[in-house]
């Protein structure tokens, strides 16, 4: 960019654009997803059964957490790394996405594989085998210290196991008092599972899913599960946050929620476009602001997106707003309920501002 255009986009505000894009998820993004049970992007497929891949993984994901050793059905006794000469399958090979994890569980007995030497991470996992699973992984007493469903007798493979997990509250039965020890445990369950059994905590950050409605009995559980590595906003993004909700109070437009991914992703966007001497709304690298949502999770969404360059301070930009009738109408949307706002300082002093708004 030339240093005259630098002059002139030094005053100008741009304005909003919708587009359509892909999902990609945040697979291979810049934003390291830490998800304990893998996802697919904006979907995170509740109902599906879970794999015994995804089971793995997620058994890795959390064996390898200091939150094991606090759960209150029991310490693990085996958290040293993997040891040398990792179990290996035919149908695992050391470039699968699941092969540290299948290695690590199969290695300390969480999950075994089959007698032809497979592993198999596309089959299913029953109730009944998760029951064995978590007796192994926490350590539990297999002594039978809980009363069987009525659909699990006595001389059930996995009786000792279920009445463990039962007993120490980590999994139930169903209204009808029943058990279902042979059922597909699905991902809703295995979120439940996963927080109740090692007392995971509501995380600050609620990742939406498009499938996954704050209505469904599981949202909180699977939001535990799902959560992204993303900083929080920072002072000056939050004050341009609270100046947007005060000119929305205005009008009688509802306070818009700042949401720490979206943020990340608004900064992303605000440091490469100072990076990359651009200043406008469609990236180089992401495409539209819709495309850019999307590469994050975000497909469900149109957003509305505000740019701001030179601005110092969060005041200044938004006044700026404010006496734009485009980006004033975008900030006072009434139908937009949460916000990202991303700053960027560039070593010669140019500000760059993105606040990106979705409904």
């Amino acid at each position: 960019m030339k240093y005259y255009t630098k002059i002139l986009v030094f005053f100008l505000i741009a304005l909003v654009i919708f587009s359509g894009g892909a999902v990609n998820g945040l697979a291979g993004s810049v934003i390291p997803d830490v998800s304990i049970i893998p996802n697919e992007g904006c979907f995170f497929l509740p109902e599906r059964p879970a794999s015994r891949g995804t089971v793995a993984i997620t058994v890795y994901n959390v064996a390898d957490n200091k939150a094991i050793r606090e759960a209150g059905a029991g310490a693990n006794k085996s958290l040293e790394p993997v040891p040398d000469g990792h179990i290996v399958f035919s149908d695992v090979p050391t470039d699968s996405p699941y092969y540290a994890s299948v290695s690590y569980c199969a290695s300390r007995g969480y999950i075994s594989g089959y007698p032809d030497g497979t592993f198999v991470p596309e089959g299913f996992v029953t109730r009944a085998e998760m029951c064995v699973i978590l007796s192994k992984l926490l350590s539990l007493s297999t002594d039978g210290y809980a009363k069987l469903p009525p659909d699990v007798p006595s001389w059930h493979w996995a009786s000792d196991s279920i009445t463990a997990v039962i007993g120490s509250g980590i999994m139930s039965g169903y209204e009808d008092k029943t058990f279902r020890p042979d059922n597909k445990l699905t991902r809703a369950e295995l979120a439940t599972i996963i927080v109740t059994a090692v007392k995971l905590q509501q995380p600050g950050y609620i990742r939406e899913f498009s499938d996954v409605p704050r209505t469904h009995w599981a949202y909180k559980s699977i939001a535990c599960v799902s959560v992204p590595s993303v900083p929080e906003p920072s002072v000056y993004e939050a004050e341009v946050a609270a100046l947007v909700n005060k000119a929305r109070a205005k009008v009688g437009a509802k306070e818009l929620g700042l949401d720490p991914l979206l943020c990340e992703i608004a900064r992303i966007k605000a440091r490469e476009m100072g990076e990359k001497d651009y200043f406008d709304h469609e990236s180089p690298t992401w495409g539209t602001p819709r495309e850019m949502l999307g590469s994050f999770g975000f497909a469900d969404y149109y957003p509305a997106e505000n740019l701001g360059c030179w601005y110092r301070t969060p005041s200044e930009v938004v006044s700026k707003w404010v006496e734009s009738p485009d980006h004033y109408k975008n900030m006072t949307d009434k139908a937009a309920n949460k916000t990202g706002v991303g700053y960027a300082m560039q070593k010669d002093g140019i500000a760059f501002w993105v606040m990106i708004l979705v409904a």
